[in-house]
């Protein structure tokens, strides 16, 4: 194993908001941004329902509203991903939805999931042969609930179930937690996933038709939870229960006492995988498709941006990173 150490900073940046003039707004409240083929910068407005392409240098290519309710069409919108093709595939997890549009900006094909067995989408990342791995929530109702990971074509069920991670039903949603994965998708249709542990540090990698091919990971220490975190989310959790019954009577939530050892899997250009650590970190383990340690990679983010946090957005064509709820000024960084 190697103990090379990376660091991704800003190449350049664009600005996709200036909140201090609402006519000069080009995002209303910005979402999900992905890298797309040949460098242009894909932007989800989750306000107005709206996709927007923006060149690197800032300038909007195209824009579309998909705000509806008709075939292709949302009231909520939260996820984006884009293919080889240049397809690109919207999600709405309330709105139970996933569309796929053209480089025409058309709707070609979606997946509704009508069933309450299953749920979705979660998450989802194009194949190389037109197919969709799916993360849902699925139920076997009235006893039990979890998290699937399944190949899916044109139908809310899937064709192959990769991994699927079911818990009792509970009031609190720890059985969402304790059943919770990461996934991604190799260049070559592989499947990788990670389940939301505390104890282990383990990618599986899988076939495209579902058979178990291998498994990779490192050494892992548990790191607990610093008490104030750990008390700050038991106050969540008893102010929405009160919120839900109107009294704290009955509320008896313990939350975790340990980060979760990986909570994102990403495939780049090169195929490399990156698994990202505890939600505290911005570092990142990047392996080989087949499961060698490369490097360990950390995000060196700007200073000067008052945010509550950074999302960090890698797939085959690039790697972003933007400020959540920024004080102001919402930038894309374009790393390197």
């Amino acid at each position: 194993m190697k103990d090379t150490v990376v660091s991704i900073s800003d190449h350049d940046s664009i600005f996709v908001s200036i909140p201090s003039s609402a006519e000069q707004q080009i995002v209303g409240r910005m979402g999900p941004a992905i890298r797309l083929p040949g460098g242009n910068i894909a932007v989800l407005d989750v306000q107005n329902i709206e996709f927007i392409e923006f060149r690197p240098d800032g300038q909007v290519v195209r824009r579309l509203s998909i705000h509806g309710e008709g075939p292709g069409e949302f009231t909520q919108i939260d996820r984006i991903n884009v293919d080889n093709h240049g397809n690109l595939y919207f999600g709405g997890f309330y709105n139970r939805k996933l569309a796929v549009y053209d480089e025409g900006m058309e709707c070609i094909s979606q997946i509704q999931f009508n069933n309450n067995s299953r749920i979705g989408p979660l998450r989802f990342y194009p194949d190389s042969d037109s197919s969709i791995v799916i993360m849902s929530m699925v139920y076997d109702l009235p006893d039990s609930g979890g998290m699937e990971i399944g190949l899916h074509s044109v139908a809310a069920d899937p064709e192959v179930i990769y991994r699927r991670r079911m818990a009792q039903l509970d009031p609190y949603g720890d059985y969402q937690s304790s059943t919770g994965m990461a996934c991604c998708v190799g260049l070559d249709g592989r499947i990788y996933t990670a389940d939301f542990s505390a104890d282990e540090y383990r990618i599986i990698c899988y076939s495209l038709r579902g058979d178990s091919l291998f498994s990779f990971g490192m050494p892992y220490e548990p790191v607990r939870m610093p008490k104030e975190e750990i008390e700050d989310m038991r106050e969540r959790a008893r102010r929405h229960w009160i919120s839900r019954t109107g009294t704290s009577h009955g509320f008896e939530w313990e939350p975790p006492q340990y980060y979760r050892a990986i909570v994102g899997l990403a495939v780049d250009g090169e195929g490399c995988v990156w698994a990202r650590g505890n939600e505290t970190t911005l570092e990142w383990d990047v392996f080989s498709s087949q499961g060698e340690l490369l490097y360990h990679c950390d995000f060196l983010e700007p200073t000067w941006q008052e945010c509550d946090g950074w999302a960090i957005s890698i797939n085959r064509f690039g790697i972003l990173a933007y400020p959540v709820n920024p004080e102001e000024h919402q930038l894309i960084y374009i790393l390197q």
